[in-house]
Order: structure tokens, then C-alpha cells, then sequence
């Protein structure tokens, strides 16, 4: 559960629309890695947000794409090669 909840802490934001954030509530997001979107226009406020979004989404990609496994499509090479005794060893090529 505290995995999980970590996970989603980068996630962890205050959208300010319209209003003026305090300095101690500045200070206290800050200390505990909250992020504070605002504005005062409700659309910039909401592209701020979701720029934000994409970058975590763009780093956790960068760090985590090693480990993935992202699908292809195959052709065969040579058909003259294939075999149905060694059907498991053809001459593939990513399209």
C-alpha cells in the first residue's frame, strides 16, 4: 500500500484558479513535494497541469522504456528458407 501510495505522490498538486496562494502554504508545499499550478485564467491553469502530466509521463517512459516490451509487426525475409521442421527459426525483419 505505501508502494502504491508513493507511486502516486509525484502525482501530488494544488490547482490555485483565481486566488493567491499564501507564503506558508508556498512553504509547506514545497516541503513536502507538492506542486502548486496557478492562474488566472481557468484554460492556462489546466495547460500548465496537463504539461505537467506529460513530462512525468515522458520521464517515467525514459527510465522505465528499458524495461519494456513494446509490441511489432514481423514479416519473413526469405520464404525459400522455411522449413516446417524448424518452424521456430525464421528469418524475421522488423516493418
Amino acid at each position: 500500500m505505501i508502494q502504491i501510495l508513493m507511486k502516486l505522490y509525484r502525482f501530488a498538486t494544488i490547482l490555485a484558479f483565481d486566488v493567491k496562494v499564501l507564503q506558508d502554504a508556498k512553504d509547506l508545499a514545497e516541503q513536502e513535494g507538492v506542486k502548486i499550478f496557478t492562474a488566472n485564467i481557468i484554460y492556462h491553469l489546466f495547460d500548465h497541469f496537463t504539461a505537467y502530466i506529460a513530462q512525468i509521463k515522458e520521464e517515467k517512459k525514459q527510465n522505465e522504456g528499458k524495461l519494456a516490451v513494446f509490441p511489432c509487426i514481423l514479416k519473413v525475409k526469405n520464404t525459400d528458407e522455411f522449413s516446417s521442421k524448424f518452424h521456430f527459426s525464421l528469418l524475421l525483419s522488423s516493418i
